[in-house]
């Protein structure tokens, strides 16, 4: 009985203007504590966004002037920044296929295949089979550069029908 009494004045404390207005601070405080953190998680993202943007420009120099190194820690860091995760692993693992590091090249690879998005696979796909050409497994480069010329876009990629030839 007196648990009856304890579930009614909780049911009329519930239905009471006090709880309504209780209720109606409550969240106008947390939609004001949300909004004021907004602008800044923002600001943050947009800054990161930039910054990856750079590292990853910067990264492209440096592959195309031949500092296959530098250019692979550009792309590492504009990944941590919140870069593309499809085109940094793709770039970076060609910059780690020019330095002989085919093993991190593949794994670099499948990360940029895994991510890809459509019109893009055909590329992760060459970046495999040029590392696992490299790595001696013609058997699955072969098989990478079919599915990349089958991939959106890769019907007529020039690299991976040289790749396939070979």
């Amino acid at each position: 009985s007196s648990f009856c009494k304890a579930e009614i004045s909780l049911s009329a404390f519930l239905l009471s203007p006090l709880f309504f207005c209780l209720f109606i601070s409550f969240c106008l405080a947390i939609l004001v504590d949300f909004s004021s953190r907004a602008p800044t998680a923002m600001a943050n993202l947009s800054a990161d966004a930039k910054l990856a943007a750079a590292a990853k420009a910067e990264g492209l120099q440096a592959f195309k002037a031949g500092d296959h190194s530098r250019a692979a820690s550009l792309f590492l860091r504009a990944l941590d920044l919140g870069g593309e995760v499809h085109t940094l692993r793709s770039n970076r693992a060609a910059a780690l296929s020019a330095l002989g590091d085919h093993a991190a090249a593949l794994a670099d690879a499948d990360a940029a295949l895994a991510a890809s998005t459509v019109g893009f696979e055909h590329k992760a796909h060459y970046r495999r089979a040029v590392a696992l050409d490299a790595l001696k497994r013609p058997g699955e480069a072969l098989a990478a550069c079919e599915r990349g010329l089958l991939a959106d876009g890769g019907a007529d990629h020039p690299q991976l029908l040289a790749l396939r030839e070979k």
